[in-house]
């Protein structure tokens, strides 16, 4: 019993010695760049947590979320799974519609029986080169009523487009070739600015995306074409509808031949307009088609087309039709 206060004093000086020994090395490290808030070990990790990180004064994980900030954080892109990511895209159109109304014109009247259904066919092959997507496409219809030839017009067609957000630029040259009508052959330079109103508002969608469209006759007409649109999409989730209905207003200055139908008296002023509604249904939701193998869309279409100057070349006609759409 008369040891034990040696004992005990020893005890006491060991503890001291140890701890000024550990202080001493924890300051040694944390000269060299050593951090003891970001070491923590197993046993008291879960005291140290997101919730309470703020407690501590150094970061409690270099795995930590970023702290939230105004300036939002940079958005990482990324790929859909099965979907054609290169550089070359392709996209068919089948639309069967009643009548076949090009800038306000039905050219289902030519003779024979005018409510005959017309086959309209579009192909296009779309290249991403870095902001530009030049494009080459062929348009075509088949209208069996023709009197004349019932492969009635074929429009290849080739330009660019420029993505500028919140603004769309999109250049190009259409070649109007009609099969036993060689004499209305004709050709033309066109360009279109679409505006992302959504953009411009903070939204993440377009709200009417605004467009006009501009159209140069360098063959025959030596003439332009003007034409206004708006449309917006409303999508159904988890339908895989879309409802987009939309409209336009057309003027013409200098601009007399319309097809076969041609106003020698006047050739300038509003012509035309179009209310319409395009319905789409998306298979690849609707049927469970993986997009791997490419989207595939069934379309409805219901148009009013109406004349706005009487002496111009122009129809009031209701149309409409059904299509098939295939993109990759």
């Amino acid at each position: 019993m008369r040891n034990r206060p040696v004992w005990d004093g020893w005890l006491v000086r060991a503890m001291i010695i140890a701890a000024a020994a550990g202080l001493s090395a924890g300051k040694a490290l944390a000269g060299d760049g050593f951090d003891p808030a970001l070491h923590v070990s197993s046993d008291n990790a879960a005291a140290v947590s997101p919730d309470n990180a703020a407690d501590f004064p150094g970061p409690f994980s270099m795995d930590a979320a970023p702290p939230e900030t105004v300036y939002g954080q940079p958005e990482i892109p990324t790929q859909r799974p099965g979907v054609n990511a290169g550089g070359t895209h392709v996209q068919l159109d089948f639309d069967y519609y009643n009548h076949y109304v090009y800038r306000g014109v039905d050219h289902s009247a030519v003779g024979g029986r005018g409510d005959s259904a017309n086959l309209e066919i579009q192909s296009q092959i779309n290249f991403d080169i870095g902001p530009f997507t030049p494009f080459v496409g062929v348009f075509s219809n088949v209208f069996d009523s023709d009197p004349v030839s019932r492969f009635q017009e074929f429009r290849p067609y080739f330009g660019t487009s420029l993505n500028l957000r919140p603004v769309t630029l999109t250049a190009g040259d259409n070649a109007y070739l009609y099969p036993d009508r060689v004499a209305y052959d004709t050709s033309e330079v066109w360009g279109k600015i679409e505006l992302d109103d959504g953009y411009v508002f903070g939204l993440d969608k377009p709200i009417l995306s605004p467009s006009i469209y501009t159209a140069y006759d360098y063959n025959k007409n030596k003439g332009w074409y003007f034409e206004a649109a708006v449309r917006h999409d409303f999508p159904i989730e988890q339908t895989g509808v879309t409802i987009s209905p939309y409209a336009d207003i057309a003027y013409i200055w200098n601009f007399q031949e319309q097809f076969v139908f041609i106003n020698n008296k006047d050739d300038t002023g509003w012509q035309h307009y179009d209310v319409g509604v395009l319905v789409t249904f998306s298979l690849n939701t609707l049927m469970n088609i993986p997009e791997r193998y490419g989207e595939f869309d069934l379309t409805s279409r219901f148009v009013d087309t109406g004349k706005i100057r009487g002496v111009l070349d122009a129809d009031n006609v209701i149309w409409g039709g059904l299509g098939v759409e295939f993109k990759y």
